[in-house]
Protein backbone atom coordinates (compact mmCIF):
# COMPACT_ATOMS: atom_id res chain seq x y z
CA UNK A 1 0.00 0.00 0.00
CA UNK A 2 1.61 3.71 -1.09
CA UNK A 3 2.28 5.50 2.14
CA UNK A 4 0.66 8.52 2.92
CA UNK A 5 3.90 10.77 1.69
CA UNK A 6 3.63 9.08 -1.95
CA UNK A 7 -0.13 9.82 -2.14
CA UNK A 8 0.61 13.22 -0.79
CA UNK A 9 3.47 13.55 -3.56
CA UNK A 10 1.47 12.32 -6.23
CA UNK A 11 -1.58 14.83 -5.30
CA UNK A 12 0.59 18.07 -5.16
CA UNK A 13 2.43 16.88 -8.64
CA UNK A 14 -1.35 17.72 -10.08
CA UNK A 15 -1.83 21.31 -10.55
CA UNK A 16 -5.20 22.06 -9.27
CA UNK A 17 -5.46 25.96 -9.55
CA UNK A 18 -8.99 27.06 -7.80
CA UNK A 19 -11.81 28.05 -9.77
CA UNK A 20 -10.00 26.44 -13.02
CA UNK A 21 -10.81 23.04 -14.99
CA UNK A 22 -7.37 22.21 -13.81
CA UNK A 23 -9.47 21.12 -10.69
CA UNK A 24 -10.56 18.23 -12.44
CA UNK A 25 -7.67 16.70 -13.35
CA UNK A 26 -6.98 16.00 -9.52
CA UNK A 27 -10.09 14.90 -8.94
CA UNK A 28 -9.82 12.28 -11.30
CA UNK A 29 -6.13 11.24 -9.94
CA UNK A 30 -7.89 11.20 -6.11
CA UNK A 31 -10.41 8.49 -7.77
CA UNK A 32 -7.90 6.67 -9.13
CA UNK A 33 -6.09 6.56 -6.08
CA UNK A 34 -8.99 5.32 -4.42
CA UNK A 35 -9.71 2.75 -7.19
CA UNK A 36 -6.31 1.26 -6.39
CA UNK A 37 -7.29 -0.08 -3.16
CA UNK A 38 -8.83 -3.61 -2.83
CA UNK A 39 -11.75 -2.97 -1.04
CA UNK A 40 -13.02 0.01 -3.77
CA UNK A 41 -11.85 -2.64 -6.41
CA UNK A 42 -14.23 -5.30 -4.93
CA UNK A 43 -16.74 -2.82 -4.16
CA UNK A 44 -17.07 -0.56 -7.17
CA UNK A 45 -20.68 0.86 -5.96
CA UNK A 46 -19.09 2.03 -2.87
CA UNK A 47 -16.86 5.17 -4.33
CA UNK A 48 -17.29 8.04 -7.05
CA UNK A 49 -17.56 11.59 -8.63
CA UNK A 50 -20.81 13.45 -7.47
CA UNK A 51 -21.72 15.90 -10.21
CA UNK A 52 -24.52 18.76 -9.48
CA UNK A 53 -24.45 21.10 -12.40
CA UNK A 54 -20.99 22.49 -11.18
CA UNK A 55 -19.79 25.14 -13.30
CA UNK A 56 -16.76 23.69 -14.41
CA UNK A 57 -17.46 20.12 -14.34
CA UNK A 58 -15.34 19.54 -10.68
CA UNK A 59 -16.86 16.50 -8.65
CA UNK A 60 -17.06 15.38 -5.10
CA UNK A 61 -14.99 12.40 -4.45
CA UNK A 62 -16.12 10.22 -2.55
CA UNK A 63 -15.39 6.50 -0.89
CA UNK A 64 -17.30 4.75 1.54
CA UNK A 65 -15.84 1.68 3.63
CA UNK A 66 -19.19 0.43 5.19
CA UNK A 67 -19.13 -1.11 8.99
CA UNK A 68 -21.94 -3.09 10.65
CA UNK A 69 -24.05 -0.14 12.05
CA UNK A 70 -25.61 3.20 11.11
CA UNK A 71 -23.25 5.24 12.99
CA UNK A 72 -20.43 7.32 10.26
CA UNK A 73 -17.73 9.03 10.49
CA UNK A 74 -16.71 11.78 7.62
CA UNK A 75 -13.38 12.40 6.61
CA UNK A 76 -12.54 15.11 4.15
CA UNK A 77 -10.77 17.85 3.18
CA UNK A 78 -10.49 20.23 -0.38
CA UNK A 79 -8.08 19.48 -3.63
CA UNK A 80 -8.19 22.77 -4.98
CA UNK A 81 -5.06 24.81 -4.18
CA UNK A 82 -4.09 28.58 -5.08
CA UNK A 83 -1.55 29.91 -8.17
CA UNK A 84 1.51 29.43 -8.29
CA UNK A 85 3.04 32.64 -9.79
CA UNK A 86 4.74 33.58 -6.11
CA UNK A 87 7.16 31.43 -6.97
CA UNK A 88 8.69 33.57 -9.17
CA UNK A 89 11.76 31.80 -11.17
CA UNK A 90 11.07 28.29 -9.35
CA UNK A 91 7.83 28.36 -10.15
CA UNK A 92 8.00 25.28 -12.55
CA UNK A 93 9.30 23.53 -9.78
CA UNK A 94 6.65 24.14 -7.39
CA UNK A 95 4.81 21.29 -7.94
CA UNK A 96 7.93 18.82 -7.33
CA UNK A 97 8.89 19.00 -3.46
CA UNK A 98 12.63 18.09 -3.46
CA UNK A 99 13.51 19.87 -6.27
CA UNK A 100 11.60 22.92 -4.93
CA UNK A 101 13.28 22.41 -1.79
CA UNK A 102 17.13 21.73 -2.84
CA UNK A 103 16.79 24.81 -5.29
CA UNK A 104 15.16 26.81 -2.38
CA UNK A 105 18.36 26.20 -0.06
CA UNK A 106 20.64 27.55 -2.73
CA UNK A 107 19.01 30.52 -2.05
CA UNK A 108 19.93 33.02 1.02
CA UNK A 109 17.02 34.01 3.23
CA UNK A 110 17.10 36.17 6.22
CA UNK A 111 14.30 33.75 7.96
CA UNK A 112 16.07 31.44 10.30
CA UNK A 113 13.02 29.24 11.23
CA UNK A 114 12.76 28.87 7.24
CA UNK A 115 16.76 27.95 6.98
CA UNK A 116 15.89 25.38 9.86
CA UNK A 117 13.22 23.79 8.40
CA UNK A 118 15.26 23.59 4.89
CA UNK A 119 17.43 21.58 6.67
CA UNK A 120 14.91 19.36 7.91
CA UNK A 121 13.85 16.47 6.35
CA UNK A 122 10.41 16.36 8.59
CA UNK A 123 9.55 19.61 5.90
CA UNK A 124 7.84 19.04 3.17
CA UNK A 125 7.62 22.14 0.35
CA UNK A 126 5.61 22.79 -2.39
CA UNK A 127 2.38 23.98 -3.55
CA UNK A 128 -0.52 22.73 -1.68
CA UNK A 129 1.20 20.42 0.63
CA UNK A 130 0.08 22.04 3.41
CA UNK A 131 -2.95 23.47 2.15
CA UNK A 132 -3.92 20.96 2.18
CA UNK A 133 -2.73 17.88 -0.21
CA UNK A 134 -0.78 16.48 3.05
CA UNK A 135 -3.95 16.79 4.97
CA UNK A 136 -6.17 14.80 2.45
CA UNK A 137 -3.52 12.12 1.98
CA UNK A 138 -3.15 11.86 5.47
CA UNK A 139 -6.87 11.37 5.11
CA UNK A 140 -6.97 8.77 2.28
CA UNK A 141 -4.20 6.72 3.81
CA UNK A 142 -6.64 6.15 7.01
CA UNK A 143 -9.80 5.20 5.02
CA UNK A 144 -7.40 2.53 3.24
CA UNK A 145 -5.60 1.48 6.55
CA UNK A 146 -9.16 1.09 8.04
CA UNK A 147 -9.51 -2.59 8.51
CA UNK A 148 -13.97 -2.25 9.00
CA UNK A 149 -15.48 -2.39 11.88
CA UNK A 150 -19.05 -0.81 13.89
CA UNK A 151 -18.74 2.58 11.92
CA UNK A 152 -18.71 3.49 8.70
CA UNK A 153 -15.96 5.72 7.09
CA UNK A 154 -17.12 8.06 4.47
CA UNK A 155 -14.12 9.93 2.59
CA UNK A 156 -14.50 13.13 0.80
CA UNK A 157 -12.65 15.10 -1.33
CA UNK A 158 -14.39 18.87 -2.59
CA UNK A 159 -12.95 21.65 -4.78
CA UNK A 160 -12.89 25.57 -4.81
CA UNK A 161 -12.09 25.89 -1.15
CA UNK A 162 -10.42 28.70 -1.67
CA UNK A 163 -12.55 30.75 -3.66
CA UNK A 164 -16.37 29.93 -3.46
CA UNK A 165 -16.55 26.47 -1.59
CA UNK A 166 -18.54 25.34 -4.34
CA UNK A 167 -17.56 21.79 -3.73
CA UNK A 168 -18.80 21.82 -0.01
CA UNK A 169 -21.86 23.01 -0.92
CA UNK A 170 -22.38 20.36 -3.83
CA UNK A 171 -21.76 17.86 -1.00
CA UNK A 172 -24.66 18.77 0.59
CA UNK A 173 -26.76 17.25 -2.01
CA UNK A 174 -24.13 14.44 -1.93
CA UNK A 175 -24.78 13.45 1.52
CA UNK A 176 -27.86 13.24 1.11
CA UNK A 177 -27.82 10.85 -1.45
CA UNK A 178 -25.52 8.49 0.25
CA UNK A 179 -27.28 9.00 3.63
CA UNK A 180 -31.00 7.55 1.80
CA UNK A 181 -28.57 4.95 0.26
CA UNK A 182 -27.18 3.55 2.71
CA UNK A 183 -28.98 4.29 5.67
CA UNK A 184 -26.01 6.35 7.35
CA UNK A 185 -26.17 8.50 10.45
CA UNK A 186 -23.25 10.99 10.63
CA UNK A 187 -21.81 11.18 13.83
CA UNK A 188 -19.08 13.40 13.15
CA UNK A 189 -17.33 15.07 10.07
CA UNK A 190 -13.19 15.80 10.74
CA UNK A 191 -11.67 18.11 8.20
CA UNK A 192 -7.81 17.71 7.52
CA UNK A 193 -7.14 21.28 7.28
CA UNK A 194 -3.45 22.33 8.12
CA UNK A 195 -2.79 23.83 11.44
CA UNK A 196 -0.85 26.11 13.02
CA UNK A 197 1.44 24.13 15.61
CA UNK A 198 5.20 24.15 16.31
CA UNK A 199 6.16 20.22 16.38
CA UNK A 200 9.54 21.15 17.58
CA UNK A 201 8.35 22.37 21.00
CA UNK A 202 5.98 19.16 21.17
CA UNK A 203 2.79 21.51 20.87
CA UNK A 204 -0.10 19.74 21.26
CA UNK A 205 -2.36 19.01 18.31
CA UNK A 206 -5.30 21.55 18.41
CA UNK A 207 -8.74 20.54 17.36
CA UNK A 208 -11.69 23.16 16.23
CA UNK A 209 -14.59 22.59 17.19
CA UNK A 210 -16.26 25.75 15.81
CA UNK A 211 -15.72 28.30 12.78
CA UNK A 212 -16.30 31.64 11.88
CA UNK A 213 -18.64 33.55 9.36
CA UNK A 214 -18.34 35.55 6.91
CA UNK A 215 -20.49 38.04 4.91
CA UNK A 216 -19.45 40.85 2.58
CA UNK A 217 -22.13 43.40 2.42
CA UNK A 218 -22.96 45.72 -0.35
CA UNK A 219 -23.87 49.57 0.41
CA UNK A 220 -24.76 51.12 -3.06
CA UNK A 221 -25.91 55.03 -2.69
CA UNK A 222 -27.17 57.18 -5.42
CA UNK A 223 -26.41 60.80 -5.45
CA UNK A 224 -27.91 63.37 -6.73
CA UNK A 225 -26.66 64.10 -10.46
CA UNK A 226 -24.79 67.89 -11.35
CA UNK A 227 -22.03 69.09 -13.22
CA UNK A 228 -19.01 69.57 -11.11
CA UNK A 229 -19.30 73.52 -11.96
CA UNK A 230 -21.94 73.19 -9.78
CA UNK A 231 -21.20 71.12 -6.45
CA UNK A 232 -23.77 72.88 -4.65
CA UNK A 233 -26.48 71.84 -6.90
CA UNK A 234 -26.27 67.61 -6.30
CA UNK A 235 -25.15 65.77 -3.89
CA UNK A 236 -21.84 63.33 -4.50
CA UNK A 237 -22.03 59.95 -3.86
CA UNK A 238 -18.16 59.29 -3.47
CA UNK A 239 -18.33 61.93 -0.96
CA UNK A 240 -21.41 59.98 1.02
CA UNK A 241 -19.29 56.66 0.37
CA UNK A 242 -16.16 57.94 1.87
CA UNK A 243 -18.18 58.92 4.68
CA UNK A 244 -19.12 55.26 5.47
CA UNK A 245 -16.52 53.34 4.42
CA UNK A 246 -14.69 55.95 7.33
CA UNK A 247 -17.18 55.08 9.81
CA UNK A 248 -17.13 50.84 9.08
CA UNK A 249 -13.25 50.38 8.63
CA UNK A 250 -11.45 49.15 11.72
CA UNK A 251 -14.68 50.02 13.58
CA UNK A 252 -15.07 48.19 17.05
CA UNK A 253 -19.17 48.31 16.39
CA UNK A 254 -18.80 45.28 14.30
CA UNK A 255 -17.07 43.14 16.17
CA UNK A 256 -17.89 39.65 17.14
CA UNK A 257 -17.42 38.30 20.89
CA UNK A 258 -17.79 34.60 22.07
CA UNK A 259 -16.12 33.94 25.16
CA UNK A 260 -12.39 35.01 25.10
CA UNK A 261 -12.60 35.01 21.22
CA UNK A 262 -13.43 37.88 19.39
CA UNK A 263 -13.31 38.40 15.55
CA UNK A 264 -11.21 41.30 13.94
CA UNK A 265 -12.94 44.73 12.78
CA UNK A 266 -14.20 44.91 8.83
CA UNK A 267 -12.13 46.14 6.33
CA UNK A 268 -13.23 47.41 2.74
CA UNK A 269 -13.20 45.03 0.07
CA UNK A 270 -14.22 47.07 -3.02
CA UNK A 271 -15.14 50.70 -3.32
CA UNK A 272 -15.42 52.66 -6.40
CA UNK A 273 -18.16 55.12 -7.98
CA UNK A 274 -19.87 52.99 -10.73
CA UNK A 275 -18.93 56.26 -13.55
CA UNK A 276 -18.29 53.82 -16.63
CA UNK A 277 -16.40 56.68 -18.23
CA UNK A 278 -14.67 60.21 -17.63
CA UNK A 279 -17.27 62.94 -17.63
CA UNK A 280 -17.19 66.38 -15.70
CA UNK A 281 -20.60 65.23 -13.74
CA UNK A 282 -20.80 64.06 -9.61
CA UNK A 283 -20.72 60.33 -9.72
CA UNK A 284 -24.47 59.61 -9.28
CA UNK A 285 -23.51 55.82 -8.15
CA UNK A 286 -20.79 54.42 -5.57
CA UNK A 287 -20.28 51.10 -4.46
CA UNK A 288 -18.68 49.35 -1.76
CA UNK A 289 -17.98 45.82 -0.04
CA UNK A 290 -17.18 45.58 3.89
CA UNK A 291 -15.61 41.79 4.89
CA UNK A 292 -17.04 41.53 7.90
CA UNK A 293 -16.71 38.07 9.95
CA UNK A 294 -18.74 37.09 12.95
CA UNK A 295 -19.37 34.10 15.79
CA UNK A 296 -22.26 32.46 16.36
CA UNK A 297 -23.07 34.69 19.19
CA UNK A 298 -23.70 37.10 16.01
CA UNK A 299 -26.78 37.23 14.02
CA UNK A 300 -25.47 38.48 10.31
CA UNK A 301 -28.61 40.22 9.60
CA UNK A 302 -27.24 42.18 13.18
CA UNK A 303 -24.23 43.31 11.39
CA UNK A 304 -26.53 44.66 8.54
CA UNK A 305 -28.52 46.79 11.14
CA UNK A 306 -25.78 48.25 12.42
CA UNK A 307 -24.26 48.91 9.06
CA UNK A 308 -27.84 50.75 8.12
CA UNK A 309 -27.07 53.20 11.06
CA UNK A 310 -23.66 54.11 9.82
CA UNK A 311 -25.44 54.38 6.30
CA UNK A 312 -27.59 56.70 7.49
CA UNK A 313 -25.44 58.61 10.45
CA UNK A 314 -22.80 59.48 7.31
CA UNK A 315 -25.62 60.60 4.63
CA UNK A 316 -26.92 63.11 7.86
CA UNK A 317 -22.63 63.95 8.18
CA UNK A 318 -23.07 64.55 4.21
CA UNK A 319 -25.93 66.71 4.55
CA UNK A 320 -24.74 68.30 7.49
CA UNK A 321 -21.14 69.46 5.38
CA UNK A 322 -23.15 70.75 2.49
CA UNK A 323 -25.58 72.89 4.64
CA UNK A 324 -22.69 74.45 6.21
CA UNK A 325 -20.53 75.51 2.94
CA UNK A 326 -23.82 76.65 1.09
CA UNK A 327 -24.58 78.70 4.00
CA UNK A 328 -20.62 79.83 4.16
CA UNK A 329 -20.73 80.72 0.88
CA UNK A 330 -24.28 82.79 0.75
CA UNK A 331 -23.16 84.67 3.46
CA UNK A 332 -20.46 86.06 2.43
CA UNK A 333 -22.56 87.41 -1.06
CA UNK A 334 -21.06 84.31 -3.18
CA UNK A 335 -24.39 82.63 -4.01
CA UNK A 336 -27.34 83.21 -5.70
CA UNK A 337 -29.15 79.91 -5.54
CA UNK A 338 -32.11 78.81 -3.11
CA UNK A 339 -30.33 75.71 -0.61
CA UNK A 340 -31.24 72.25 -1.77
CA UNK A 341 -33.16 70.54 1.35
CA UNK A 342 -31.94 67.31 1.34
CA UNK A 343 -33.58 64.89 3.45
CA UNK A 344 -32.08 61.10 4.95
CA UNK A 345 -33.55 58.58 4.11
CA UNK A 346 -34.26 55.05 5.54
CA UNK A 347 -31.53 52.45 4.37
CA UNK A 348 -32.85 49.86 2.69
CA UNK A 349 -31.78 46.13 2.38
CA UNK A 350 -32.15 44.77 -1.33
CA UNK A 351 -34.61 42.39 0.28
CA UNK A 352 -36.92 45.44 1.19
CA UNK A 353 -36.32 47.35 -1.53
CA UNK A 354 -37.72 44.17 -4.49
CA UNK A 355 -40.77 43.96 -2.02
CA UNK A 356 -41.37 47.79 -2.45
CA UNK A 357 -40.96 47.38 -6.16
CA UNK A 358 -42.85 44.34 -6.89
CA UNK A 359 -45.73 46.32 -5.23
CA UNK A 360 -45.49 49.30 -7.63
CA UNK A 361 -44.14 48.68 -10.96
CA UNK A 362 -46.20 45.35 -12.73
CA UNK A 363 -42.56 45.13 -14.95
CA UNK A 364 -40.71 44.36 -12.26
CA UNK A 365 -40.47 40.32 -12.93
CA UNK A 366 -40.08 40.43 -16.91
CA UNK A 367 -37.32 42.95 -15.81
CA UNK A 368 -35.64 40.60 -13.23
CA UNK A 369 -36.02 37.53 -16.26
CA UNK A 370 -33.89 40.47 -18.28
CA UNK A 371 -31.34 40.90 -15.79
CA UNK A 372 -30.66 37.28 -14.70
CA UNK A 373 -29.54 37.05 -18.55
CA UNK A 374 -27.33 40.06 -18.30
CA UNK A 375 -25.65 38.96 -15.49
CA UNK A 376 -24.83 35.31 -16.64
CA UNK A 377 -23.51 37.06 -20.01
CA UNK A 378 -21.38 39.67 -17.37
CA UNK A 379 -20.19 36.09 -15.89
CA UNK A 380 -19.35 34.64 -19.00
CA UNK A 381 -17.56 37.57 -19.85
CA UNK A 382 -14.98 37.27 -16.98
CA UNK A 383 -16.87 39.57 -14.34
CA UNK A 384 -16.18 38.50 -11.00
CA UNK A 385 -19.42 37.47 -8.96
CA UNK A 386 -18.58 40.54 -6.74
CA UNK A 387 -18.65 43.11 -9.35
CA UNK A 388 -21.82 41.20 -11.07
CA UNK A 389 -23.38 41.42 -7.43
CA UNK A 390 -22.63 45.08 -7.68
CA UNK A 391 -23.95 45.70 -11.28
CA UNK A 392 -27.30 43.80 -10.25
CA UNK A 393 -27.60 45.67 -7.52
CA UNK A 394 -27.67 49.03 -9.53
CA UNK A 395 -29.56 48.11 -12.20
CA UNK A 396 -32.54 47.20 -9.86
CA UNK A 397 -32.06 51.14 -8.56
CA UNK A 398 -31.85 52.65 -11.22
CA UNK A 399 -35.23 50.55 -12.23
CA UNK A 400 -37.11 51.95 -8.89
CA UNK A 401 -36.12 55.01 -10.09
CA UNK A 402 -35.53 56.09 -5.62
CA UNK A 403 -35.21 59.95 -5.00
CA UNK A 404 -31.70 60.74 -3.89
CA UNK A 405 -29.62 60.59 -1.94
CA UNK A 406 -30.69 56.93 -1.17
CA UNK A 407 -28.75 53.66 -0.20
CA UNK A 408 -29.24 50.25 -0.42
CA UNK A 409 -27.54 47.37 1.02
CA UNK A 410 -27.36 43.91 -0.72
CA UNK A 411 -25.04 40.80 -0.28
CA UNK A 412 -21.96 39.73 -2.09
CA UNK A 413 -20.76 36.09 -2.28
CA UNK A 414 -19.19 34.60 -0.46
CA UNK A 415 -20.87 33.61 2.46
CA UNK A 416 -20.04 31.84 5.13
CA UNK A 417 -22.26 30.62 8.11
CA UNK A 418 -20.62 30.66 11.73
CA UNK A 419 -20.78 27.33 13.11
CA UNK A 420 -20.24 25.35 16.46
CA UNK A 421 -20.33 22.02 17.60
CA UNK A 422 -21.56 23.78 20.91
CA UNK A 423 -24.63 24.59 19.48
CA UNK A 424 -25.16 21.16 18.03
CA UNK A 425 -25.01 20.17 22.17
CA UNK A 426 -22.10 17.78 21.27
CA UNK A 427 -19.50 17.06 23.75
CA UNK A 428 -15.89 18.01 23.43
CA UNK A 429 -14.86 17.19 26.31
CA UNK A 430 -16.30 13.74 26.08
CA UNK A 431 -15.09 13.42 22.87
CA UNK A 432 -11.39 14.41 23.88
CA UNK A 433 -11.35 11.50 26.85
CA UNK A 434 -12.39 9.16 24.41
CA UNK A 435 -9.27 9.18 22.03
CA UNK A 436 -6.85 10.68 24.38
CA UNK A 437 -5.73 8.21 26.43
CA UNK A 438 -4.36 5.26 23.81
CA UNK A 439 -2.94 8.47 21.58
CA UNK A 440 -0.96 9.66 24.01
CA UNK A 441 -0.10 5.99 25.64
CA UNK A 442 0.72 4.74 21.76
CA UNK A 443 1.63 7.20 19.84
CA UNK A 444 2.43 10.17 22.27
CA UNK A 445 -0.02 12.97 20.91
CA UNK A 446 -1.61 15.06 22.76
CA UNK A 447 -4.95 16.73 21.88
CA UNK A 448 -5.79 20.39 22.68
CA UNK A 449 -9.65 22.09 21.35
CA UNK A 450 -9.53 25.46 20.04
CA UNK A 451 -13.71 27.13 20.27
CA UNK A 452 -12.98 28.46 16.64
CA UNK A 453 -10.40 28.06 13.82
CA UNK A 454 -8.78 31.32 12.59
CA UNK A 455 -10.17 31.43 9.37
CA UNK A 456 -12.78 30.59 6.93
CA UNK A 457 -13.44 26.75 6.10
CA UNK A 458 -16.19 24.81 4.30
CA UNK A 459 -17.30 23.27 7.47
CA UNK A 460 -19.40 26.36 7.30
CA UNK A 461 -21.41 24.28 5.55
CA UNK A 462 -21.78 20.92 7.74
CA UNK A 463 -24.37 22.45 9.83
CA UNK A 464 -26.74 25.11 10.36
CA UNK A 465 -28.49 25.87 13.56
CA UNK A 466 -31.13 28.93 12.18
CA UNK A 467 -31.37 28.51 8.60
CA UNK A 468 -34.25 30.99 8.91
CA UNK A 469 -31.46 33.84 9.76
CA UNK A 470 -29.33 32.56 7.01
CA UNK A 471 -32.14 32.29 4.19
CA UNK A 472 -32.36 35.88 5.24
CA UNK A 473 -28.72 36.89 4.24
CA UNK A 474 -29.49 34.86 0.74
CA UNK A 475 -32.91 37.09 0.65
CA UNK A 476 -30.27 39.89 0.55
CA UNK A 477 -27.69 37.94 -2.24
CA UNK A 478 -27.48 40.46 -4.90
CA UNK A 479 -27.70 38.09 -7.79
CA UNK A 480 -30.21 36.32 -9.42
CA UNK A 481 -31.14 32.78 -7.32
CA UNK A 482 -29.67 29.93 -9.22
CA UNK A 483 -25.78 31.81 -9.83
CA UNK A 484 -25.02 31.46 -6.20
CA UNK A 485 -27.03 29.30 -3.98
CA UNK A 486 -26.84 27.52 -0.31
CA UNK A 487 -29.25 24.56 0.75
CA UNK A 488 -29.53 25.61 4.24
CA UNK A 489 -32.49 23.60 4.50
CA UNK A 490 -30.50 20.69 3.63
CA UNK A 491 -27.60 21.57 5.99
CA UNK A 492 -29.99 21.85 9.02
CA UNK A 493 -31.41 18.62 8.50
CA UNK A 494 -27.94 16.95 8.64
CA UNK A 495 -26.02 19.37 11.61
CA UNK A 496 -22.65 17.33 11.62
CA UNK A 497 -20.16 18.52 14.09
CA UNK A 498 -17.38 18.97 12.77
CA UNK A 499 -13.63 19.19 13.72
CA UNK A 500 -10.25 20.61 11.50
CA UNK A 501 -7.88 18.48 12.63
CA UNK A 502 -4.58 18.44 10.26
CA UNK A 503 -1.24 18.24 10.08
CA UNK A 504 1.11 20.87 10.83
CA UNK A 505 1.66 23.94 8.12
CA UNK A 506 3.78 26.75 7.49
CA UNK A 507 3.80 29.77 5.06
CA UNK A 508 0.41 28.73 3.55
CA UNK A 509 -0.40 30.14 0.34
CA UNK A 510 3.27 31.75 -0.15
CA UNK A 511 6.53 30.59 -1.68
CA UNK A 512 7.83 28.96 1.18
CA UNK A 513 4.12 26.20 1.60
CA UNK A 514 5.29 23.32 3.45
CA UNK A 515 4.22 20.87 5.90
CA UNK A 516 5.24 18.65 8.81
CA UNK A 517 5.54 15.18 7.56
CA UNK A 518 5.30 13.25 10.44
CA UNK A 519 1.75 14.73 10.97
CA UNK A 520 0.83 13.39 7.26
CA UNK A 521 2.66 9.92 7.88
CA UNK A 522 1.67 8.79 10.98
CA UNK A 523 0.04 11.60 13.53
CA UNK A 524 -3.37 12.50 11.58
CA UNK A 525 -4.09 8.94 10.45
CA UNK A 526 -3.40 7.43 13.68
CA UNK A 527 -5.77 10.46 15.05
CA UNK A 528 -8.44 9.75 12.51
CA UNK A 529 -7.92 6.21 13.20
CA UNK A 530 -8.67 5.92 16.88
CA UNK A 531 -11.95 7.94 16.41
CA UNK A 532 -12.78 5.16 13.83
CA UNK A 533 -12.40 2.83 16.55
CA UNK A 534 -14.27 4.80 19.35
CA UNK A 535 -17.18 7.06 17.44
Amino acid sequence: MKSASQIMRELVAVQSDTGTTLEVNVAAKILELIKEDEYFRANPDLCGAYQDDDALGRPVVWALKRGSSARTLIISGHYDCVETQCYGPLQEYALNPDSLKNLMKENSTTDEQLRRDLEDDNWVFGRGTADMKGGLAAALFALRSWPGGEVNVLFTAVSDEENLSAGARQAVGLYADLKNRFGLDYRLCVICESCRRNPEKDDPFPFASGGPGKILPIVLVKGELAHSCDVLGGLNSALIMAEVIKNVELSPDFLSVDGDVSTQPPATQLARDLKEHYDVSLPQYSAAAFNMTFLTSTDPMDLISRLRKVCVRSIETVIARYNQVFDTMKNRGLLSREKKAWTVPPTMTLEELRSSVLQKKAAFKEFEEHLRRRTAQRLSAGQTLQEASVAYLKEIVEFADITPPAVVIGVAPPYYGAVSNDRLGWDSAQFLSSIQPNLQRLHGIRMVEASYATAMTDMSYMSCVDPQSAQQVMNNMALPSGIYDIDFAGIAEMNIPTLLIGPAGRDIHQAAERVYLPDVERNVPEILLEIMKTL
